[in-house]
């Protein structure tokens, strides 16, 4: 083990988030559990042709569409509005992305939190 002039062990981003965890969780199976989520791939797909993808995260290229947006009762002031695999996809949604953007922006439209 390595020992810093502090006498702290330097730690990896993997250890921290470990003890993140573990704060936030009340028992080893708990902590297991939240680690296997965080390591689970998943399936992601392109909303206007369907091509899919697996892995953990966004696949490289694509493109996450989001609108910053804190006025709509959004906790975190985003709004996901698609994963495209191309910029064509997006160029053929932008019907659908305009009619969003004008029920977004009608005055006293709240979104659901």
């Amino acid at each position: 083990m390595t020992v810093d002039t502090n006498g702290v062990r330097p730690r990896g981003p993997r250890e921290y988030r470990g003890e993140a965890l573990a704060a936030r969780c009340r028992d080893a199976e708990t902590v297991q559990r939240a680690r296997d989520d965080i390591e689970t791939e998943r399936n992601w797909f392109c909303r206007t042709c369907g091509t899919l993808e697996v892995g953990r995260h966004v696949p490289q290229g694509w493109y996450l569409l989001e609108r910053q947006d804190a006025v709509n009762g959004n906790r975190s002031g985003k709004l996901r509005l698609g994963l495209y695999c191309s910029v064509a996809c997006i160029v053929d949604q932008l019907p659908r992305l305009r009619g969003v953007e004008r029920m977004l922006d009608k005055p006293g439209f709240v979104l659901n939190p």
